[in-house]
């Protein structure tokens, strides 16, 4: 006796499963022929996914000036410091994971320390320093007629002209009050900060942020809006960010050797992070903002936009445009509004002992204190640290100052 088996009906639903899969599948080949430097970053990632050793920057948009600018140096005593107060500041800054500490006054370096193997010729990243390079070019964009802060972004963004994101300003944007969802970094390859900080095609990523707030009514720091402010600034000029932050920027001031992550060979700068730099040319961006956007007797900034950046925002009195403020004086800042501070410890003892202190913030504490009044740009670069106060370091120099 022979027996046959008749062919079994496919279910309908598991039919659709596989058909889901193969679709899935064929996305995933598509996007990795598409997008295939971001999988080999996704499985080669850095230890510290937050902390990159060198061979992270895998791209990168280099500027180096044929001729730096000198910063002259004083002693401490010859430019009105108690060395024992500078010598507190560099102990504390040594204690609390410090690898650099430069302090400048009227343009001249009084203490200059380095720790773990870093040095004044090497690069080192800033974090979100380097989204207050947006609030520092945004100045000239504006001057040379590029755009406008009221401006919507749709005026920018083709893909927003007729969606509600195209509404928010520019000036929105720079405020951090943008309304855009903001989202955790996540270990998925899909998730959208994960895309937007390894990816080969960042301005796609930043462009696929949904509005969460209406504009102007909520703040967050964000990457997103950090990243837009590249593309925008890239579609208003003509010109790529690199090359324009080089030529208004970079070569004016005398600095020596900057380094932007970008997204993929002949693509785009990262704009919300990781700038790099050597350390004293964090001291000389930081100079560039003391005075008021002059740099080596040029006038590199407009007039008045150092003020514009650091005027409070209606939303935030301790951030203006990209930029974060010293006063009022605030125990533990937040980088979202309504939410604890998280692993970054924002904590600041007293007050600072200047109202007019603002700052560049990076994570991992790194700062560039800018003080106007004491005519002083103090450097701190490093990593997280358990004890960090952000009142220590300037108020620990400011006390060192002679009446």
């Amino acid at each position: 006796m022979t027996q046959t088996v008749q062919p079994r009906k496919l279910d309908q639903r598991a039919a659709i499963a596989a058909v889901a899969v193969y679709a899935l599948a064929a996305l995933a080949v598509v996007d990795m022929a598409d997008n295939w430097i971001f999988w080999t970053r996704y499985l080669n990632p850095p230890p510290n996914p937050f902390e990159w050793p060198d061979w992270a920057y895998d791209v990168t948009a280099d500027m180096r000036a044929d001729n730096p600018s000198t910063i002259p140096t004083a002693t401490p005593e010859q430019a009105g410091f108690a060395a024992p107060g500078l010598e507190q500041a560099a102990a504390w800054a040594e204690q609390n994971e410090s690898v650099a500490l430069i302090v400048a006054h009227r343009g001249a370096i009084v203490l200059e320390r380095y720790w773990k193997g870093v040095s004044a010729s090497m690069l080192y990243s800033g974090r979100s320093m380097s989204k207050s390079l947006n609030g520092i070019i945004y100045g000239i964009a504006a001057h040379e007629g590029y755009l406008a802060l009221e401006d919507p972004i749709g005026r920018y963004l083709h893909e927003w002209v007729d969606d509600k994101r195209g509404q928010i300003t520019v000036r929105q944007v720079l405020e951090n009050t943008s309304g855009l969802e903001n989202l955790g970094f996540a270990l998925s390859p899909f998730n959208k900060l994960t895309q937007l900080s390894w990816g080969a095609h960042i301005e796609r990523a930043a462009l696929s942020f949904e509005l969460e707030n209406p504009p102007g009514i909520f703040f967050a720091i964000s990457n997103t809006g950090s990243q837009l402010l590249g593309v925008i600034l890239e579609r208003a000029t003509g010109q790529t960010y690199h090359d324009y932050f080089n030529d208004k920027i970079w070569r004016p001031i005398g600095a020596e050797h900057g380094s932007f992550y970008m997204d993929r060979p002949g693509g785009m700068a990262h704009t919300d992070c990781c700038f790099r730099a050597h350390p004293r040319d964090w001291i000389r961006l930081g100079e560039l903002l003391r005075n008021d956007g002059v740099s080596n007797g040029a006038r590199i900034l407009p007039e008045g936009w150092v003020k514009q950046v650091t005027t409070a925002s209606k939303v935030n009195p301790n951030h203006g445009l990209h930029m974060w403020l010293g006063s009022p004086y605030i125990e533990n800042r937040t980088y979202i509004q309504g939410r604890p501070s998280g692993g970054e410890r924002l904590y600041q003892s007293e007050p600072y002992l200047a109202d007019d202190v603002f700052f560049m913030e990076g994570g991992g504490n790194r700062m560039v204190w800018i003080i106007p009044s004491k005519e002083l740009t103090i450097v701190r670069l490093g990593t997280s640290s358990k004890t960090w106060d952000s009142a220590a370091i300037p108020n620990a120099v400011m006390r060192a100052m002679s009446p």
